[in-house]
């Protein structure tokens, strides 16, 4: 993952002191939608059908309830491809945050890539949308994690 160059989220580490514990995220303002972009190449045998995204992010303050509303589009780029395209349709997913520092996982229905390769290049933006009605969490998260749920063709294993 990267923070583009317009509207990036933030990347920060993070010490939770009890058990020593140290975390890298991403984090995302409550003011503004932030970005970030992620290259994920798919195997040869991705099936290209839709895929799917698990977000686990966290809060580090504040006290339960709101919502945080999350989105994401993605482009498949093959061989000769040029770079410079528009993205797929956008798929958002809310999540309700229950508490501070803990472990919090959404995962998004559906995504339709544009452009979809087996094998080929894929740039995903994943962002926040704070001035979303769905979004009323008034503070910041951290985005730890995206996992990247795909279908694969066995008849085409390597």
């Amino acid at each position: 993952m990267f923070a583009p160059t317009n509207t990036p989220a933030t990347f920060t580490t993070f010490n939770l002191a009890t058990n020593d514990r140290d975390y890298q995220s991403w984090e995302f303002a409550t003011d503004a939608a932030d970005y970030l972009v992620c290259d994920v190449p798919f195997p040869r045998n991705w099936n290209e059908n839709t895929i799917s995204v698990t977000f686990q992010w966290t809060s580090a303050s504040g006290s339960t309830g709101g919502d945080v509303r999350w989105a994401t589009a993605g482009r498949g780029l093959g061989d000769n491809d040029a770079l410079d395209q528009a993205l797929g349709t956008t798929i958002e997913v809310t999540d309700t945050f229950i508490v501070t520092n803990d472990v919090h996982t959404i995962r998004t229905g559906a995504i339709t890539l544009a452009g979809a390769t087996a094998g080929g290049f894929n740039q995903f933006e994943i962002a926040r949308r704070p001035t979303d009605a769905a979004d009323t969490l008034n503070r910041n998260i951290r985005l730890l994690s995206a996992i990247f749920h795909i279908g694969i063709d066995e008849a085409t294993a390597e």
